[in-house]
């Protein structure tokens, strides 16, 4: 997960970078038209696109990949997902003749959220959002395992959450997000055969970084 976090921070770092306004462009400097088109302009960047694609990490709407649509004037959705393969294996002896463990995951983060706009001005959109996911946290087959008649380590993660978010525009292509919520989240999960469920609320955050398109 931090290795995640570090890669979306060095993303951000890049693509704003890429994406800045060439100080030496022939633009830089206007008439009194140019001027009066280029503050419209600014004026409404945040509505300029109303699709995007990025990165997100989310402990209330989930992380990886993401996509966000904007509908209406004020509205906007958006999904985040990732899939991810885990393996584990341990033997008896350095001849490995024997596996004492062989765990196998494949596991995945979905996640879904309505933002609705608050305020606006030329570069920041502040806004309110309803979200949350679902996960597998551990899907492991013990089957191989020595001592152990076979069974499942289960562990599913849902998540909800309502709370609000701040996105900044450093151009008209790539914007960068945070966002703070207050969550209810509920693990429900089973060791070899026996259930059992987790329940808890709290506050929850997320960061992005988006390409307008």
């Amino acid at each position: 997960m931090k290795a995640f976090l570090l890669f979306l921070t060095i993303l951000m770092l890049s693509l704003s970078t890429t994406y800045a306004d060439d100080p030496d462009d022939d633009d830089a400097e206007f008439d009194d038209t140019e001027l009066d088109y280029f503050e419209a302009k600014q004026a409404n960047l945040v509505n300029l696109y109303n699709n995007s694609i990025g990165l997100s990490y989310s402990n209330v709407t989930g992380y990886g990949l993401n996509y966000s649509r904007r509908f209406l004037k004020d509205y906007s959705i958006g999904i985040a997902g990732i899939l991810h393969y885990k393996e584990k294996m341990e033997w008896e002896t350095m001849s490995k003749d024997v596996i004492n463990l062989d765990e196998k995951d494949i596991l995945y983060n979905f996640g879904i959220e309505i933002q609705r706009d608050i305020f606006t001005t030329n570069k920041t959109r502040m806004y309110v959002f309803l979200g949350g996911y679902l996960s597998t946290e551990e899907s492991k087959n013990f089957s191989k395992q020595s001592g152990n008649a076979g069974g499942e380590d289960n562990k599913y993660n849902k998540v909800v959450g309502l709370g609000f978010g701040l996105q900044y525009y450093l151009s008209k292509h790539f914007a960068f997000n945070f966002h703070f919520a207050y969550k209810y989240d509920q693990l429900d999960y089973e060791e070899i055969g026996s259930p059992g469920l987790d329940i808890s609320t709290g506050v929850g955050y997320g960061i992005g970084a988006s390409v307008l398109l």
